[in-house]
């Protein structure tokens, strides 16, 4: 199979080598890029992602502080009800601490909450982020705010807008390589077709008088001018060959002529 692909790539057409090459050749680069931009944006989603996850776990742990020490549930909801704005954040709750629920938002997932000394980080669950920040107040830590966050759909989102973006980009670029190498045809290619041409009208019929206007300087110009200066040798012998055979035809008629009166 491979060698047949091969094979019928060597006989195509100059003019199709070039095109098909110079595809292959912006689709690779273009991906080259493509995968590039790709892992840096993906690198670059997370670590933004995270950062602004840790700020608002801080916010919130700062905001609801008074709530917890005063032992106002009320209040503390509603100052977790805001975080119904960001769409990726599913649950939230406040912990007290003797680690029992004080406030909570959201769906309620029932994911496990942080122990009551866990520390301020990140907990990475693969889908779903787990965010956990200490309530500290007068320097005492009086309880732990955590929350849930979907990582899954906004990376979907990004990798749904990255494929887009590049599945248009990519039928711009053929557009225009392919309209390019249509015009760069006439540099490249038309210059061999111009000597295929002139050799197939030679083989055919035998007119040594043909000549290829060079295209340029170039090793194909270099060609042309080969194969102008080899015409013009051929058609040198051809026509001595043809005035001799003229001669000797003239002479046999003469001969013949001159047998034909000793006859008489």
């Amino acid at each position: 199979m491979t060698k047949t692909v091969i094979k019928k790539f060597w006989d195509t057409s100059i003019r199709n080598k070039v095109m098909l090459l110079t595809i292959v050749a912006c689709l690779v680069a273009l991906f080259s890029v493509a995968g590039g931009i790709y892992v840096f944006q993906v690198r670059n989603f997370r670590k933004t992602f995270e950062r602004e996850l840790r700020a608002l776990s801080r916010i919130m742990a700062e905001n609801t502080a008074v709530a917890l020490a005063f032992d106002d549930a009320k209040t503390a909801k509603e100052v977790l009800s805001p975080l119904g704005v960001k769409p990726e954040i599913t649950d939230a709750g406040i912990l007290n601490s003797e680690g029992k629920s004080f406030a909570t938002f959201g769906t309620q997932r029932k994911l496990s909450p942080p122990a009551t000394d866990a520390p301020a980080g990140i907990v990475d669950r693969g889908a779903f982020w787990t965010v956990v920040e200490p309530i500290v107040m007068d320097g005492n830590r009086i309880g732990t705010f955590f929350m849930d966050a979907d990582f899954a759909t906004p990376r979907r989102n990004l990798q749904s807008l990255f494929l887009y973006v590049t599945g248009v980009v990519l039928a711009g670029s053929l557009f225009v390589v392919i309209l390019l190498t249509t015009q760069l045809q006439k540099v490249i290619s038309r210059p061999i077709q111009l000597l295929a041409g002139a050799s197939n009208a030679v083989a055919r019929d035998h007119d040594y008088s043909v000549r290829v206007k060079p295209q340029g300087n170039d090793e194909v110009g270099v060609l042309t001018d080969a194969f102008n200066h080899m015409l013009e040798q051929i058609q040198t012998q051809d026509s001595a060959l043809q005035a001799a055979r003229s001669e000797l035809g003239r002479r046999l008629d003469s001969l013949q002529h001159e047998i034909a009166e000793r006859k008489r």
